[in-house]
């Protein structure tokens, strides 16, 4: 009776040892494609620095590596709506080409990533393992920033950010504040200025961990700090660790815009009221805004949020009928105004209904519909005082998988097993 019951077990013994096999294997492949979004970018500098000039075919031979190890998890189910919406997107571009002679790969570039990543997301099966796979990523960004404020001079013997990026072509070589830099130009607070958050403790130097830039580590704690917002009272313990790693990484890269970020996200967040439904039109509000304020106040400058703010009404405010629908091809000369550098590229038209499908996107639980909220008015917020930072695959790359993570996986899974009988 026991030789039978033992072999009984086989079958169903086999069963789980396979099914544990590939349980571990999406867990390496979810913790590979968070931890590479995040450094490839520390690997291709350390390269740069230690003999190998990296261009930017580098770069994008790199960011290809990463969009190829997401597709195993893409191609287990790919909703036709994101690839609707994405075929869609491809004729408008293809379209306006048309107009002003060219295609713009950058824009298609920047469609690929959400697309792409909010799919994996959605076809994550161990969702428990998106919290581990995060502390193993926090960890990894808090240890090099440590690293970086106490031994400055090794990190930048290690990994030269100045000339790494003036190689790619981010900046010019006569940028440099002073012989000899190192560092990004954003890697210290001008003098004038002055670090915000612990000048005591940090001077002026600003942060930047793993991402080379202290605005990218700023965006990074944000979107940890939005994922521990919208854990449940049940799970506050996670909720407030999130919150403390974020505020740690704000502080590192004196981010004014992720200080600020924290206490908005907080405010909704307590809010007595779901506040779905006025988030929809939130991008159109913050256009309205930014123009009234440019309108006002057109002559205001410095380097300070509403100074930032105006500078990015008065962008759009120059803008015609063929720009805002765009139809004149991308301009180059929008660095730090991401609602102008969207609407050259996009259009209004396409813009707006990229923005809405996200809303359209099957979330059902109030974790997820806390998630996207928070995510969505980080995206509106950054695009006033930020060109391209939305769009950066070492931030855009995690935030993307994770909205994905919270959306309604029930058809996933009944492919899933469609697939396997």
């Amino acid at each position: 009776m026991q030789m039978q019951s033992s072999n009984s077990s086989l079958p169903l013994s086999g069963f789980n040892v396979a099914d544990a096999a590939q349980l571990l294997k999406e867990r390496r492949q979810i913790l590979f494609i968070m931890v590479a979004s995040c450094v490839y970018h520390l690997l291709a500098c350390f390269i740069h620095t230690h003999g190998f000039q990296i261009k930017t075919i580098h770069i994008g031979l790199l960011e290809l590596m990463i969009y190829l190890a997401c597709l195993p998890l893409f191609f287990r189910f790919i909703p036709l709506g994101a690839l609707g919406l994405f075929l869609v997107a491809l004729v408008f571009l293809s379209f306006a080409g048309l107009f002003w002679g060219g295609i713009d790969f950058k824009s298609i570039r920047d469609l690929i990533i959400p697309v792409l990543f909010v799919t994996v997301g959605r076809n994550v099966k161990d969702k428990g393992w998106i919290d581990r796979a995060l502390w193993v990523l926090i960890g990894i960004v808090l240890a090099v920033g440590v690293f970086e404020w106490l031994f400055l001079s090794s990190y930048t013997n290690f990994f030269n950010v100045f000339s790494y990026y003036a190689s790619t072509g981010s900046i010019s070589e006569s940028s440099a504040m002073y012989t000899g830099q190192k560092l990004q130009l954003n890697g210290f607070r001008p003098a004038g200025i002055g670090r915000t958050i612990l000048p005591m403790v940090f001077g002026n130097h600003r942060i930047s961990s793993v991402f080379l830039e202290p605005v990218s580590l700023g965006n990074f704690a944000v979107i940890i700090a939005a994922w521990g917002m919208s854990k449940p009272w049940l799970e506050k313990k996670k909720m407030f660790a999130f919150l403390a790693a974020s505020a740690m990484m704000i502080a590192l890269a004196d981010s004014r815009f992720g200080m600020m970020m924290i206490l908005f996200l907080l405010l909704i967040r307590f809010f007595p009221v779901s506040l779905d439904k006025l988030f929809i039109v939130f991008p159109f509000i913050c256009l309205l805004v930014i123009c009234v304020m440019a309108a006002a106040f057109p002559h205001v400058t410095g380097d300070n949020f509403s100074s930032r703010l105006i500078h990015s009404g008065l962008s759009l405010l120059q803008f015609d009928l063929p720009m805002l629908f765009g139809l004149t091809g991308p301009a180059i000369n929008f660095g730090d105004m991401g609602y102008a550098y969207v609407l050259s590229r996009f259009g209004l038209l396409l813009a707006s209904l990229l923005w809405f499908s996200i809303w359209l996107l099957p979330v059902h639980t109030d974790t997820g519909r806390r998630f996207r909220v928070c995510l969505c008015v980080y995206s509106c917020l950054i695009l006033t005082v930020s060109g391209t930072s939305l769009f950066a695959l070492k931030t855009a790359g995690l935030a993307w998988l994770l909205l994905g993570s919270v959306v309604d996986a029930r058809h996933v899974q009944a492919a899933s097993r469609s697939m396997n009988s």
